[in-house]
């Protein structure tokens, strides 16, 4: 029996983990965004509330909050996610992410959330910049959709990829 097929949905399943993130813009404050994200498995819990101010990218406000965890020790990371306000979404974001939520005491959980969530968020924060909502997304083509956002995106993955892009007739 090869590897692959030892992975098959008849095997018990062990463990399994969660991570969502919801984005949304304050209906009052134009430049504010909210994110949540969350992870849930066996033994955690964990949720993270952001506020991203979408001109600056800088996150405004951050709390974190652990609802579930396996050891009472863990809960006295919670607040380190505070120290994370003020930075800005750019390069080198999630070693600052690291280094201050992370290590000897803090959580790699909250990390792992934390930089799935901004990650996202700055592909958002993109769509914004570009003044693409859902419904003009769905008006145009591929072709338009990358011509209009290849030079924020260019080389960030295959859709992007310069040179397949180029030899496509693109941009």
């Amino acid at each position: 029996m090869d590897k692959v097929s030892t992975c098959s949905s008849s095997r018990e399943l062990v463990f399994e983990r969660s991570i969502n993130i919801k984005f949304s813009l304050d209906p009052e404050h134009r430049d504010v965004i909210h994110v949540h994200a969350s992870l849930l498995d066996l033994e955690h819990s964990l949720h993270v509330f952001l506020k991203v101010n979408s001109s600056t990218a800088s996150i405004i406000e951050a709390h974190g909050r652990m609802m579930r965890v396996p050891f009472r020790a863990c809960r006295l990371s919670e607040g380190k996610i505070r120290s994370i306000e003020g930075l800005r979404i750019q390069k080198g974001v999630n070693r600052e992410i690291a280094a201050r939520v992370g290590g000897p005491e803090g959580c790699t959980h909250f990390v792992e959330i934390l930089q799935s969530a901004l990650r996202f968020t700055s592909a958002n924060l993109i769509g914004l910049r570009l003044k693409m909502d859902e419904e003009m997304i769905k008006k145009l083509t591929d072709e338009e959709r990358i011509a209009k956002s290849f030079d924020v995106l260019k080389n960030t993955c295959i859709a992007f990829n310069e040179k397949r892009v180029m030899e496509e007739g693109g941009k």
